[in-house]
């Protein structure tokens, strides 16, 4: 079920049914700016249990049109509060540590992967956020690690 959920930065988590259902989601931007600033919140994180790659636990896609971001490749924040919303919701099986991998971009061609790692207990969480990412600007590109997990 669709719900509200923030570390940080809140976004309605939205699951869909299939890989095929995430693929072809098409949002009227404008509707979905108004939206969000209404319930003030960042977007909408649309996700499925379904992946393009074996490694991946599970595909997403962020829109946060109010925030100036149609739709964005890499969103630590969100999947982030994902990881969190897939444990309270007894989504994966969850006992003292939980390492998800979330593919991201990957319908605008900006394919990522986001670590999510949750520790603790259900409710009292502690979510890490990581990977790596490219950073491309005036013709340069360089890599760096966000953070390690």
């Amino acid at each position: 079920m669709p719900q509200a959920v923030s570390t940080g930065l809140t976004d309605i988590m939205l699951p869909v049914k299939s890989l095929s259902a995430l693929r072809s989601i098409n949002p009227n931007y404008d509707s979905l700016a108004r939206y969000s600033n209404k319930l003030n919140i960042t977007g909408v994180h649309a996700f499925t249990l379904e992946t393009e790659e074996e490694s991946s636990t599970l595909a997403c896609r962020n829109f946060a049109p109010a925030a100036g971001i149609d739709e964005e490749a890499a969103t630590g924040t969100s999947n982030g509060a994902l990881g969190a919303y897939l444990v309270k919701n007894d989504v994966l099986n969850f006992e003292d540590n939980l390492t998800i991998i979330c593919e991201q971009g990957y319908y605008m061609n900006s394919p990522s992967k986001i670590i999510v790692r949750l520790e603790g207990r259900k409710y009292d969480l502690t979510v890490k956020v990581g990977g790596k990412a490219i950073i491309v600007r005036s013709g340069l590109t360089s890599e760096y690690k966000i953070a390690e997990v």
